[in-house]
């Protein structure tokens, strides 16, 4: 039954982004296939059970990354923050270490 489940959602999900990519076509815009990304979120356990996932999105087919990026803000997929927190730590030291040379 949990198998099912996981069919039904991604069968869905693929149903949701075909009507994006449509009403993004009537609106002269477009989706770019090669460029999106998948991800699943949950706790450790529940994404031991979920297994392979692939989802169709127009001719490709993506398979979850356990990271994401969107509007500059890194997500993974127990949505921890670890990996945004890593980013924006890094960046900071490296412009304090610019700042520090222009002193």
């Amino acid at each position: 039954p949990y198998h099912d489940l996981i069919v039904k959602a991604v069968s869905t999900m693929e149903r949701c982004i075909e009507d994006i990519r449509v009403w993004m076509k009537k609106n002269k815009l477009k989706l770019n296939d090669s460029k999106t990304e998948v991800i699943v979120f949950g706790s450790k356990q529940n994404l031991r059970t979920v297994g392979e996932i692939r989802v169709r999105i127009g001719n490709a087919e993506i398979c979850p990354t356990p990271t994401v990026r969107n509007l500059g803000v890194h997500y993974d997929q127990q949505l921890s923050m670890e990996c945004h927190v890593r980013t924006v730590c890094h960046n900071v030291h490296m412009h304090l270490c610019r700042i520090s040379r222009i002193r």
